[in-house]
């Protein structure tokens, strides 16, 4: 499926709800070296890939919102650097951190299907946490 791009560390996959393929993969860099990791978007099922997220070392992966086209959640784990939660409105653009987080590891992000303006985001020791779907919360 990645002929195009070889991912040595792959963490998790999302595939876009309305169209299966877009994908995005979290990777990690494979050593100090290589900085190859990162989040990773295909639009064609995956023939070719283009990095749209990089914050750290280590992203786990990259998360569609049901209901807010363009959005999709970064999460980062194993020490990231800075926050381990990033949101970007524009398809990968640009990103904004979640700062302030009670945690800096971050795995999947799911979405409140009662409440639009919560996700629940697991975390790597640090629980379950629900909180508003934008920085700062508002």
């Amino acid at each position: 499926m990645n002929g195009s791009q070889l991912f040595l560390y792959p963490k998790d996959f999302t595939v876009a709800p309305e169209d299966s393929g877009v994908i995005l993969v979290g990777t990690c860099d494979p050593n100090w070296e290589d900085k190859s990791g990162g989040l990773w978007r295909t639009d064609d099922g995956g023939k070719s890939w283009r990095r749209i997220g990089r914050q750290g070392r280590q992203t786990f992966g990259g998360y569609f919102h049901p209901r807010h086209k363009g959005w999709i959640y970064m999460t980062l784990t194993e020490g990231a650097p800075g926050a381990g939660l990033w949101l970007s409105k524009d398809d990968g653009v640009s990103w904004e951190a979640f700062d302030g987080l009670p945690f800096s590891n971050a795995q999947r992000v799911t979405f409140d299907p009662a409440d639009d303006e919560v996700i629940y985001v697991t975390t790597f020791g640090g629980s379950v946490w629900r909180g508003p779907v934008v920085p700062g919360g508002g």
